[in-house]
């Protein structure tokens, strides 16, 4: 099967919004962002999502198994002068059918690039649920180090997380 990555354009916006709303569906408490929320959103957040007018430094990634999008990491860098040193990872996504095989590293390692490549920055940031092992385990497999917890940060269906936030140190 023909496997890719690229950065999403907007002709991909169908096939994004249908793989955030499968992920904020199937897997709520990786995101802060729920699944009742965006499935109303019109066409054009997800747009914006994908190719915000007036941003350098932000992609939206998408893992390509021939046609079928399977999964998704978006990086951006911060706009304020005295935070552009810095890029966020978010919305990391991969179809449960998909992981194991090494899609979530491959996005994680062309997010990585991307950011790490960006004027100014020094390092990138992300946050992931504390009880999500898996995913854990892969930023720290990428260097990235836990530096805090943001305790109850999120509240789904009536019980608190904990989120660790991570951050990447780029060489000057």
């Amino acid at each position: 099967m023909n496997k890719s990555i690229r950065i999403l354009s907007a002709r991909d916006m169908p096939v994004y919004r249908d793989i955030r709303l499968r992920g904020l569906r199937e897997d709520p408490t990786a995101f802060g962002s729920s699944y009742e929320e965006e499935l109303e959103y019109p066409d054009q957040k997800f747009l914006d999502r994908i190719a915000p007018s007036g941003v350098e430094g932000h992609a939206l990634f998408g893992s390509f198994e021939g046609e079928e999008l399977v999964g998704v990491i978006g990086v951006a860098q911060l706009g304020k002068a005295k935070m552009r040193h810095t890029a966020d990872i978010w919305g990391m996504y991969v179809k449960a059918e998909h992981r194991g095989r090494g899609i979530g590293r491959a996005l994680l390692d062309e997010a990585i690039r991307f950011g790490a490549a960006l004027d100014g920055v020094r390092r990138i940031r992300l946050a992931v649920n504390a009880k999500n092992e898996p995913a854990r385990q892969l930023y720290r497999s990428r260097g990235f180090e836990c530096y805090g917890n943001e305790p109850n940060a999120l509240f789904i269906d009536g019980e608190y997380y904990n989120e660790e936030l991570y951050v990447l140190s780029l060489s000057a």
